[in-house]
């Protein structure tokens, strides 16, 4: 083999595994979300999927990153023409599809382009309050949500503490899916916009104002950012966002019910802001993303930014009340702070 997997923690057979498969679901973004839907219906489609896989697989002893990509293009393709022959409909239509975007399937690192695009818009977001951080790959051994191969997410983003930080995108190569590849970009906004630039202290992820009010504000920004990262992929992946969010937000565990809150301390003051500050939803909800980063920037314990949004998720008292419309409308929520 030639050359080394660009990223240390990362062998360069998983590496270039990785890169085979994220390569050929990127170049199939437009469809992603068929391929979806028809692998859990058609058994065609399933094949097809299971087919990627072992393709991916195939390329992990390739000797460059440009014969794993080819190869494992190659390989997917033929497998697709011989499906394609026993399908009909739409499943025959996306498999033709499919074998077409099989053949544009490019070296380009497929989770440095999203990574790169991303950080770039949190940067102008955060501006001097910005830490512009590194990316880190790794495969995993075993599913991150301990659901084996039915799970539809076998990924995990975290934030390792370090100068400069380091975002660690963490994939199980062998349940690995269009469905992951759809919400990388989500994982990765939310490490950006809630995490990054993050002072206060060492985050916990049952913080109320942590995982759940900032993560209401990356929702915000991710979905706006996506349809200028990547058009193709937009509508699949806020639509797969939204479904891996309620696998990471159950009520019954501590950080599901911190994300909860927190979130709905959010959607309530944008209520509010409508109902009571005479403002239209969207400008609402930018004001409140806007005032989220201010806050996030603002070097205070993280208790108190939570004991604030707690405030917020509960009815408003008299006084917090008279304090939101004191500070409309060039105020910031940072006065609240106790």
């Amino acid at each position: 083999m030639t050359g080394g997997s660009p990223y240390s923690a990362l062998e360069i057979e998983t590496w270039r595994r990785l890169l085979a498969h994220g390569a050929l679901l990127r170049s199939s973004a437009a469809y992603l979300g068929d391929f979806h839907d028809l692998s859990l219906t058609q058994q065609v489609v399933r094949s097809a999927a299971g087919e990627l896989t072992l393709a991916a697989q195939g390329a992990a002893l390739a000797a460059t990153d440009d014969a794993a990509v080819r190869g494992a293009s190659l390989a997917w393709a033929t497998e697709l023409t011989h499906l394609a022959l026993t399908a009909s409909g739409p499943a025959q239509a996306l498999l033709t599809a499919l074998q077409v975007c099989a053949g544009q399937a490019s070296n380009l690192d497929p989770y440095r382009l999203l990574f790169d695009a991303l950080e770039e818009l949190s940067a102008v977001v955060y501006g001097e309050c910005w830490d512009s951080p590194t990316l880190s790959l790794a495969g995993l051994m075993t599913d991150p949500h301990l659901n084996g191969l039915d799970d539809l997410y076998p990924i995990a983003g975290l934030l390792e503490s370090r100068n400069p930080p380091v975002v660690e995108l963490q994939i199980y190569p062998e349940a690995f899916r269009a469905s992951a590849y759809a919400v990388i970009p989500r994982l990765f906004v939310h490490e950006f916009v809630c995490h990054v630039p993050a002072r206060g202290g060492p985050s916990s992820n049952t913080s109320a104002f942590a995982e759940g009010f900032m993560d209401w504000a990356s929702e915000f920004f991710f979905e706006r950012w996506i349809a200028l990262v990547d058009p193709s992929l937009a509508p699949t992946a806020i639509e797969h966002s939204r479904a891996y969010d309620q696998v990471v937000t159950r009520a019954a565990t501590p950080e599901g019910a911190a994300r909860r809150r927190g979130r709905r301390a959010a959607e309530g003051l944008v209520i509010w802001l409508v109902s009571q500050g005479g403002r239209q939803i969207d400008e609402a909800s930018a004001w409140l993303a806007r005032q989220a980063v201010l806050l996030n920037c603002v070097d205070a314990p993280e208790a108190a930014k939570d004991q604030l949004v707690i405030q917020l998720s509960q009815p408003f008292s008299p006084q917090l009340d008279a304090s939101l419309r004191r500070l409309l409308p060039g105020g910031g929520l940072s006065s609240l702070l106790p």
